[in-house]
């Protein structure tokens, strides 16, 4: 939290600092990325990466259901997992195990018309999905 409070901060003052003309002590792109930097996505890819959807997605042996509601299933196997889930346009779609205040960042590509979408976890490991309802 601290990390995108000081992202938004940095943006603001690099905007006002442009806009007048002065941007002498407006931070660098590389300051600014560097304070962005959470869950392997930096400021400058934000951009790239869509805001996620609620839906049910299916690939590598894994089922997540996104609800509506901010909560998350994961079935893998016989394994299941659940807690909350939030999209941030720094840190991607996030995923927070029920009971714990840990949460891991996903990386998640535009759903394709053939409704694939590329999944990059916390670990840089990319997984084709699909996007089933």
């Amino acid at each position: 939290m601290t990390k995108l409070v000081a992202l938004t901060a940095a943006s603001v003052l690099a905007l006002a600092t442009s806009a007048c003309g002065n941007d002498a002590d407006a931070p660098s792109e590389a300051q600014i990325d560097e304070t962005a930097l959470d869950g392997g996505l930096s400021a400058n890819d934000a951009t790239q990466y869509p805001v996620t959807t609620a839906g049910t997605y299916e690939g590598g042996g894994v089922t997540m259901t996104l609800s509506e509601d901010g909560s998350f299933l994961e079935r893998n196997g016989d394994a299941t997992r659940e807690g909350t889930w939030e999209y941030d346009t720094i840190r991607g779609t996030c995923l927070t195990d029920q009971g714990s205040d840990q949460e891991q960042c996903y990386n998640m590509g535009e759903v394709q018309d053939d409704g694939t979408v590329s999944v990059t976890g916390p670990d840089g490991t990319t997984t084709t999905m699909t996007k089933v309802s």
